[in-house]
């Protein structure tokens, strides 16, 4: 390896000590192309794209000076946060617990890891990260509002509330703790107090965009919480404008769906028969795909199925995104999908396993649950890849999925994109719910339906039927909570006929949704 000259290196080091980046760039891009290899070159480099807003470039560099310095615990940590940001929390988790592993010392190490793993709502570990970096600095505020948010999300709001009052003695302006103390005197039903505490905060000059947007979300919580829907509303649509800045784009998303639709609808009866595929070796004894709109209830119904001991569940990593954006893009790509042979096909399946291997899921002789966010547009891919699968489709009064979602925007924003408003999120509805309509009365996969009312008003009914349906026993001992609380996903506050609340807000999306109300029943 031709090494750069000491001089050179620390030149470099000068520069970033000055954040002057793009000088920084501009020498190692010029030591590179000079025949120059150093990690460093490539850090820098990585710093630079971060900077630019361009993390999957940035990614691929700390990649470069990661195989250079494979034990070099700054290029992992700041690996592990590009990958962060860019949702792929699995790749994440495994390159920030590296760096834990090589510094078991390093206070800041462990919050990282914490942090990444209550984003990816991964909450049983994160706190146990998190444990580790309080044991070694108790006074890091920013560790203890963590913790307090990973409290809350597994729904004990007192201990979420007496880890962020600590937090806010040693930063008052915290934007976590901030925020889950106020959760925790709404749950209370201390409105008026988390609404004081909220204005206060969000009166704070040069407030980040993520601060207010959890601030705003809260208030409007407060407001429908004491019967003041519009205001409620307006808060709601105040605080989705604001997520236009963060979300993962979804321009073309509504599109893409109206493409795939259109050429569902002309079809042949081939598109989809599923293609024979091999065993796969140590596979699990039932393959079960959860699918359903965001809000449904997908993502509850599956946490409850996974506490039986004979599932594994597969949950927040999109397995099937790389093959959805190659295949079901627009009508080119659903040409060249349609006329995959058996090798292609047995191709875009082994990546699929190969992601449930990289996540550490134990399989064998299990039944492995996908319940993915975004499984209900990929149902084509699933239709056609996986012979012995079997499809749960969650359902729920479509006006209250709409009312949820517009209130819950931030949990469902990397699934519906900038569908922000009551308008945009009735239509991708409806594009999915013709997607799910398409593959019940086409799909040759066995297919079942749990409707959500039916979950929340008698789970031991819709449990054992669903468990009859994928091959598992029932015994109610099997899903009881394993000694620990888990996360409510937002559902606790919420009720049967929560749309009425916004029902002239709703009503003009009912063409949209009349099929689907018919369809399911509802009144």
């Amino acid at each position: 390896m031709n090494t750069p000259p000491p001089q050179l290196l620390g030149e470099i080091a000068e520069v970033v000590g000055r954040s002057d980046f793009a000088r920084a760039n501009a020498i190692a891009t010029k030591a590179l192309r000079e025949g120059f290899v150093h990690p460093a070159l490539f850090n820098v480099q990585a710093m630079w794209h971060e900077r630019n807003d361009r993390d999957p470039e940035a990614v691929e560099l700390f990649r470069r000076a990661e195989t250079l310095a494979p034990e070099d615990p700054a290029i992992l940590n700041a690996l592990g946060l590009c990958l962060a940001r860019l949702k792929r929390f699995a790749e994440a988790v495994a390159a920030l617990r590296k760096a834990t592993v090589i510094r078991p010392g390093h206070a800041p190490g462990h919050y990282r890891l914490g942090h990444t793993l209550w984003q990816a709502n991964r909450f049983p570990e994160a706190e146990q990260a998190l444990k580790k970096a309080l044991a070694l600095e108790p006074q890091m505020a920013v560790a203890l509002s963590c913790m307090a948010a990973v409290r809350a999300g597994l729904g004990d709001m007192p201990a979420a509330g007496s880890h962020a009052r600590r937090a806010l003695q040693l930063n008052p302006n915290d934007p976590l703790a901030v925020s889950v103390v106020a959760a925790t005197e709404i749950s209370e039903g201390k409105t008026d107090t988390a609404m004081g505490r909220l204005d206060t905060f969000l009166s704070v000059t040069g407030l980040p965009t993520q601060a207010r947007v959890m601030a705003l979300g809260l208030k409007a919580q407060a407001l429908r919480s004491q019967g003041r829907a519009k205001e409620s509303y307006e808060v709601y649509a105040l605080r989705n404008g604001l997520l236009a800045s963060r979300v993962i784009p979804g321009e073309g998303l509504a599109r893409q769906l109206q493409t795939l639709n259109n050429f569902l609808d002309r079809a042949s009866s081939s598109f989809w028969r599923t293609a024979a595929a091999a065993p796969i070796e140590s596979g699990p004894s039932c393959h079960v795909f959860v699918v359903g709109f965001p809000r449904t209830g997908s993502e509850m119904f599956a946490q409850i199925l996974g506490r039986h001991p004979a599932v594994a569940l597969q949950s927040g990593h999109d397995l099937l995104a790389q093959a959805a954006g190659e295949y079901l893009a627009d009508e080119a790509a659903l040409q060249r999908f349609d006329h995959l042979d058996a090798a292609q096909l047995a191709g875009e399946r082994e990546k699929y396993w190969t992601g449930i291997r990289a996540n550490g899921l134990a399989i064998a002789s299990k039944v492995l649950i996908d319940a993915s966010p975004s499984n209900a547009m990929r149902l084509p891919l699933i239709a056609k890849l996986f012979a012995d699968a079997r499809v749960v489709v969650m359902q729920r009064e479509p006006r209250d999925v709409i009312a949820s979602c517009f209130a819950e925007l931030p949990r469902v924003a990397d699934v519906i994109g900038d569908a922000l408003g009551i308008a945009p999120i009735a239509s991708l509805f409806d594009q999915i719910a013709r997607i799910v309509h398409a593959a019940r009365n086409r799909m040759t996969l066995p297919m079942t339906a749990v409707r959500y009312e039916n979950l929340i008003a008698d789970p031991e009914g819709s449990l054992s039927a669903t468990c009859e349906f994928i091959g598992l026993e029932w015994e109610r001992r099997q899903f009881e909570r394993r000694g620990t609380h888990e996360s409510d996903f937002g559902y606790g506050s919420e009720r049967a006929g929560m749309w009425r609340d916004w029902a002239a807000e709703i009503s003009p999306t009912l063409p949209l949704l009349q099929n689907w109300l018919d369809e399911g029943g509802y009144r």
